[in-house]
């Protein structure tokens, strides 16, 4: 069975609030000051959109992690998981331009269009420029995708609270975002991988 791509869902509310939270989130617990995040536009970008204040003060692994934060937080709002397999497929290289997911709920496979997730400007683009295409990097992938996911679930408070308060207002300035994630992440710890240091 084949389902649309990731985006179709991007009108829906919730769906946008979760992917830019994901984003946002990873800026703030990364010490990258934001200027905003909106599911409504601003100014020039008519599109939902995750600003920091200096786009150039994230490292590259750092900007990996939080691109793909955001894409695993879009795909969790609608109850997807990326399998093993999918990973390989979504971020080294697929036969058919699609990568399987697997629904939490449903427990059933699916095939999911990869090119609006990798093909530039798409968020995942800064990653497969790493491992697109290279057959040997299989561990290192699986180990990446893994540590984003980690990522995600130690942050999965601050998201939902980021979330909740774009859907109230819209569009929520980076000082209010960084309170929220700082309340959310009272006594937790964000599991931040290894390889974003290097």
């Amino acid at each position: 069975m084949t389902i649309p791509h990731y985006y179709p869902a991007r009108h829906r509310p919730e769906f946008l609030a979760a992917h830019e939270s994901g984003h946002a989130v990873g800026y703030v617990v990364l010490g990258i000051p934001l200027e905003y995040v909106t599911i409504v536009g601003h100014g020039l970008m008519p599109l939902a959109h995750t600003q920091p204040v200096n786009l150039s003060q994230a490292t590259r692994r750092q900007q990996e992690l939080i691109n793909t934060s955001g894409v695993l937080a879009g795909l969790r709002i609608n109850y997807w998981r990326v399998t093993p397999l999918g990973v390989m497929e979504l971020l080294i290289a697929s036969v058919d331009g699609q990568f399987e997911v697997r629904g939490m709920r449903s427990r059933q496979t699916s095939r999911m269009d990869r090119a609006n997730l990798v093909d530039a400007p798409a968020d995942l683009a800064i990653v497969v420029e790493r491992f697109g295409n290279r057959l040997d990097a299989a561990e290192e992938v699986g180990s990446f995708w893994q540590g984003c996911e980690k990522f995600v679930d130690s942050v999965a408070t601050a998201v939902v609270s980021v979330s909740a308060q774009l859907l109230q207002a819209g569009e929520v300035d980076g000082d209010q975002v960084e309170q929220l994630v700082h309340q959310a992440m009272t006594g937790k710890t964000p599991c931040i991988p290894s390889w974003v240091g290097e």
